[in-house]
């Protein structure tokens, strides 16, 4: 749940990073600016870590998760630090990912109106799987 962005690092900077740890190929900047656009940071890229509020670190480290391009995200209560707005819009973005790119998410959230949202649902109590729920209805518009 922690965003672990680095400090003394800007977001462009933290996203950069990552990047370069995972060897990616192709236009650094161009990915970078994509990615900070598409969780709205694009406009705070230059900020560093102290001088953003909760929820703009947790989606500048979202854009840090999706700028490799990965196939999988595993992502713990990525809205938890965002209002119901922003929140709304990381998850349409995550909807997004998975129709446009392919990828897969794996969300955990306390948030009942979220887990609507998801393909498909584990409720999990005490350890154990209690429900599971097929939200994926190829008859939705």
């Amino acid at each position: 749940q922690s965003v672990a962005l680095i400090p003394i690092m800007n977001a462009y900077e933290n996203v950069d990073f990552a990047m370069r740890l995972a060897e990616c190929e192709g236009d650094y900047d161009e990915r970078i600016k994509q990615v900070l656009n598409m969780v709205g940071m694009g406009d705070r890229m230059k900020h560093m870590p102290g001088q953003m509020s909760g929820g703009e670190q947790q989606r500048v480290a979202i854009a840090r998760a999706l700028a490799h391009r990965p196939k999988i995200i595993f992502a713990d209560e990525p809205t938890g630090a965002l209002d119901t707005e922003t929140g709304l819009k990381v998850m349409h973005l995550f909807k997004k990912l998975v129709e446009k790119e392919g990828v897969t998410i794996v969300m955990t959230t306390h948030d009942p109106n979220l887990m609507e949202m998801g393909d498909l649902v584990y409720e999990v109590e005490d350890g154990e799987i209690i429900g599971r729920t097929n939200n994926k209805d190829t008859t939705r518009p």
